[in-house]
């Protein structure tokens, strides 16, 4: 629920003066200030470093062997998760 609206505000006054949205023009996450910095690497438990790219394209990569395991019956008894956490760790 939203906050509620302070009695002595306005009642013409944009919905910024009370906290919940965030001025008009103001940065937010989605628009990135010039010249930001890309995200660190992921730290993997071997002690691999990978880009959210990088991790992105391995997720892909295992939901095509995960498709391909479906379309064949081979995941009779493995769930996504488990079969994830194992191709993940490979890839």
């Amino acid at each position: 629920m939203p906050k509620p609206r302070p009695k002595d505000l306005p009642v013409d006054a944009p919905a910024s003066a009370i906290g919940d949205v965030p001025p008009t023009g103001s940065t937010q996450a989605t628009s990135p200030a010039p010249g930001r910095t890309p995200p660190e690497p992921a730290q993997t438990a071997a002690g691999v470093t990978s880009t959210p790219v990088e991790r992105r394209q391995k997720v892909r990569q295992c939901a095509e062997q995960w498709a391909e395991m479906k379309r064949t019956g081979k995941t009779v008894g493995i769930i996504w998760r488990d079969f994830a956490d194992v191709c993940l760790g490979k890839l």
